[in-house]
């Protein structure tokens, strides 16, 4: 039993050393895709108490926290490791297994004439046993070129009921040392279908991180947008605050003339219609404040407790942005624009893959040839056989084959000229549907400079009303003091400035959402936030 013992101790000791070996595609080996997507600390400056923040810092929680952007950084998580996964086709496959087999059968009229067992005192042939233990391992691997090779060492020893008849040694003990290589010759050949799993696996992972840049870009205007929308809210309380005063104060000023019999009844029950106007408009202001607020929150429910639970304002009231960045003339041509924007990246590595697969698919079509060869060098003895007895050039003994194999549909291999065909058109299909993106980025190019220049327009038009309205009411001031106007007409043209005023700030807010929308639209949205 000790050449048994031999052979069961080299495969164990084969898989040992095989398990121990280190493998950087281990997932033990790999960080956890978790403690990647961590949560971040909040951006420097933020007054976590005060819950304010400005603009830019609203912008880094939004890309360090929403959730929308973690779930997609997932996925490039996740197309790493299956790029990682893909290559593994490469990795070489160490085997081993050991089995001890053994019969006992009567011995027919054929064998005991051809093996001549021997027969009992009765004339009946001696049963036939045999009894044996066979090993092997060895490593398979396959190169990028699709060519297959398995190299084995083989060992056994065989233990029967002919060898003491024969007059041979018993056990026998055989080894062999072989190796078998499988070359394709026309389908699953070439570097290009048998990379194509992983030319493919790359280029999901790119289209995975382009796709957390398109969703972090959206994203981020989303919450741009909301955070806008509670200036204005804010500006829109604060100045129908201020015209609900003077319409007070207005309201009082008329009781006092009626009073007085300088005016009749009518004129005070339109201050008061006017007065509850203009309180119900600061009532809407005031519940559109809250919505927007509201609004603005869900932006942060993904940070822990502690600052989640807060209520979160803009550190910032709403002011103009720089006239560069509000001018139709700064916006790019179409090309860069296109370049910049992550959904024509998507659409050309989309093109990309499907000429992947087209390839692979045309190689499928083509019969299936391949070279064959087998080669084994074999030993036989009564003793222990040294692995470098096999393996010796003294050594004569040897098996070898060299064939060739070849398979193809009688049809002409149908249902791979269809795949083919079907791939011709999926990739047709990836290239149309860039060039339909890239005339819609041309109208959205195009669409954006006149929502600019409106906008822009809008407000040159709201500065002329608030000059106008700045202009009466200096000379009702001027009449007031001369004794020619009464503090009524200054009232009056007070409440029409703090309207036009409100009226401006909305027009800011706009023309300031209208410039964010261009750099979505021109692609420079994450680096204009310093988030590229």
């Amino acid at each position: 039993m000790k050449p048994a013992i031999l052979v069961t101790g080299y495969v164990l000791g084969a898989m040992v050393l095989a398990a121990c070996e280190p493998n950087p595609n281990r997932p033990g080996t790999q960080p956890a895709a978790g403690s990647a997507m961590s949560l971040r600390a909040l951006p420097a400056g933020v007054d976590v108490q005060a819950g304010r923040l400005s603009l830019a810092q609203f912008a880094k929680v939004l890309a360090d926290w929403d959730e929308s952007v973690q779930a997609q950084a997932l996925e490039v998580e996740i197309a790493k490791q299956q790029s990682i996964g893909a290559r593994g086709q490469f990795e070489p496959i160490f085997y081993a297994d050991i089995s001890r087999a053994g019969e006992r059968r009567q011995t027919s009229a054929a064998d005991f004439l051809s093996m001549g067992t021997g027969t009992d005192a009765n004339g009946t042939p001696f049963p036939y046993e045999e009894y044996g233990t066979t090993g092997k391992l060895g490593v398979e691997l396959k190169d990028s070129y699709g060519i297959s090779v398995n190299l084995y060492y083989e060992m056994g020893q065989i233990t029967n009921s002919l060898q003491s008849s024969a007059a041979l040694p018993s056990p026998e003990r055989n080894a062999a040392l072989g190796v078998s290589v499988k070359a394709p010759l026309a389908k699953n050949s070439g570097k290009v279908v048998n990379t194509s799993s992983v030319v493919v696996a790359d280029i999901d992972k790119s289209i995975a991180e382009e796709t957390v840049r398109l969703i972090k870009t959206q994203r981020l205007f989303d919450g741009i947008k909301t955070y806008i929308f509670v200036q204005r809210a804010q500006s829109r309380v604060h100045w129908r605050q201020q015209t609900a005063n003077l319409a007070a104060r207005h309201h009082t000023e008329l009781q006092e003339q009626v009073a007085q019999g300088i005016l009749g009844q009518s004129a005070l029950t339109q201050a008061a219609s006017e007065m509850a106007e203009r309180r119900a408009a600061l009532t809407l202001a005031q519940q559109e404040l809250n919505e927007q607020i509201a609004a603005l929150q869900i932006f942060f429910l993904a940070l822990d407790h502690g600052a989640a639970d807060g209520k979160w304002m803009p550190s910032q009231g709403l002011s103009l942005l720089p006239a560069k960045q509000l001018s139709s003339a700064a916006l790019p041509p179409l090309d860069q624009v296109y370049a910049r924007r992550p959904e024509s990246r998507i659409n050309a590595l989309r093109i990309q893959r499907e000429e992947v697969m087209r390839l692979v698919a045309e190689n499928q079509t083509l019969p299936e040839a391949n070279l064959v060869l087998d080669l084994k060098k074999t030993q036989l003895s009564g003793e222990t056989i040294p692995f470098r007895d096999v393996f010796n050039a003294d050594n004569p003994y040897q098996n070898w084959r060299i064939g060739f194999e070849f398979r193809r549909g009688l049809g002409g291999n149908i249902t791979e000229k269809a795949e083919y065909q079907a791939a011709i058109l999926r990739e047709k299909q990836a290239e149309l549907t860039m060039k339909a993106y890239r005339q819609r980025v041309a109208g959205e190019l195009n669409g954006i400079g006149s929502i600019l220049d409106r906008a822009r327009e809008n407000l040159r038009y709201q500065n002329e009303i608030i000059a106008a309205q700045e202009q009466l009411l200096r000379t009702e001031q001027a009449n007031a003091s001369s004794g020619n106007s009464s503090a009524i007409d200054v009232l009056r043209s007070q409440i029409n400035l703090s309207i036009a005023k409100e009226a401006r700030a909305d027009a800011i807010a706009q023309l300031n959402l209208s410039s964010y929308l261009a750099s979505q639209v021109d692609g420079s949205l994450l680096t204009r936030m310093g988030l590229e």
